[in-house]
């Protein structure tokens, strides 16, 4: 047994000695291929570095899992599409439960503007929503009220549209919080220079464009003070600015709230113009407004003046703005609204310095939530009409505002 042992032990010795040996000629066969590779590699790379210098385009090498990855685009976005739908639909068949549960027993018919029929028009006690025009009230023979979804009432107020003793309601209440964070959002856009920095990023330009401005202790006129212009001063007291308004009337103190410096009138205006580094705009769109910034008071503005409208574009003499944006005379403007509107493409606002151009969609239903409370006015003012009660925001058929 002791020599089959000895055996044994010496034959382990061996074969281990034997793998060993395999595992290092394996290894540095190994590290030889490796080399070999990189080496190989490295040819290669320098004939594409070399081509690519010379302007010869280097093959593409087909990707046999694209075409794939792009069906699976494909679907993803599919089924995107299809969840908005179905989230529109949704969205869309709770605010008509809403309307019909405020007033029951009541026959409601929806349909979009160009399919209204003058039928239709002319059967309607009550209308909800916007027509396609404000000429199309002639038909509407059994008109009782109706229901704007918005704030302003331009071409609704003319005499002899509305039959004898209906009642003409808007939106106001519904845009603020909408508008004021879109006006928000061009002014700091506007005072920290992130329209030249995209136009750099745009262009692969790494480049500082020097020195910005601060928005707290800014100097705010805010000129018309509605819901969407005390909603946006409002939030420009919380940012550290002094807040002054501008309205059509100012009868009594309470008119001032305690975050604003002051409310005026119209006859205040050019005497605040110069001191504003800021000047908000939120203006209906009628008679009394027309170029309520005109070219006369647009000289007025400090070279650090910033102008913002979210009104009517008809409240700009639009030629003025657009002398004084190309002349450096103030620092810049963000119009949702514009004179024309829609604004040519050969209009020479497009390519005024500092200038944000957005196509009327700081209210609208951009902001969902904003048709939320649209319909929410909708059916508190349904409950109230057939409650006999008086209804919310009713206009001023001679003015146009708000009674």
């Amino acid at each position: 047994y002791g020599a089959i042992e000895s055996t044994v032990r010496a034959a382990e010795r061996i074969t281990m000695g034997v793998i060993v040996t395999a595992s290092l000629l394996a290894l540095l066969l190994s590290a030889w291929m490796i080399a070999s590779l990189l080496k190989h590699l490295k040819i290669l790379l320098h004939k594409f570095d070399a081509f690519a210098a010379d302007g010869v385009p280097v093959p593409e090498t087909p990707n046999p899992y694209q075409s794939r990855r792009d069906e699976i685009g494909q679907l993803h976005r599919h089924f995107d599409r299809m969840t908005r739908e179905y989230d529109r639909i949704t969205r869309e068949n709770a605010e008509k439960q809403q309307l019909l549960q405020a007033a029951p027993g009541q026959k409601f018919f929806f349909t979009e503007k160009p399919e209204l029929t003058e039928e239709q028009l002319r059967r309607a006690d009550i209308i909800l929503g916007n027509l396609q025009s404000p000429l199309q009230l002639k038909k509407c023979e059994n008109l009782k009220w109706i229901q704007l979804n918005n704030a302003g009432t331009e071409g609704y107020c003319e005499p002899g549209l509305l039959p004898e003793g209906a009642q003409l309601a808007n939106a106001t209440g519904a845009y603020g919080m909408a508008i004021s964070e879109h006006m928000i959002g061009c002014l700091f856009a506007l005072r920290k220079k992130l329209l030249l920095y995209w136009d750099n990023q745009k262009a692969h330009c790494w480049h500082s464009e020097g020195h910005v401005k601060v928005i707290e202790r800014s100097n705010v006129l805010v000129i018309g003070c509605g819901d969407i212009g005390m909603t946006f001063g409002r939030k420009m007291n919380a940012l550290g600015c002094r807040v002054s308004g501008i309205r059509r009337r100012v009868s009594k103190k309470s008119d001032c709230p305690e975050w604003m410096e002051g409310m005026y009138g119209m006859d205040s205006l050019e005497e605040l113009l110069p001191k504003a580094d800021i000047v908000a705009m939120s203006l209906p769109g009628n008679a009394s407004t027309y170029h309520v910034l005109s070219r006369e008071r647009i000289a007025l503005l400090s070279d650090n003046a910033v102008v913002l409208n979210v009104g009517r574009g008809t409240a700009i003499d639009t030629d003025a703005l657009a002398d004084a944006l190309y002349t450096g005379k103030i620092a810049g403007a963000a119009l949702d609204v514009t004179d024309p509107e829609p604004l040519p493409a050969d209009h020479r606002l497009w390519n005024a310095p500092n200038l944000l151009i957005t196509p009327h969609i700081s209210g609208g239903f951009s902001l969902p939530k904003t048709l939320e409370k649209i319909v929410g006015l909708f059916a508190d003012n349904l409950e109230r009409y057939f409650a006999g009660q008086p209804i919310e925001n009713l206009v001023n058929l001679q003015t146009g505002y708000r009674e």
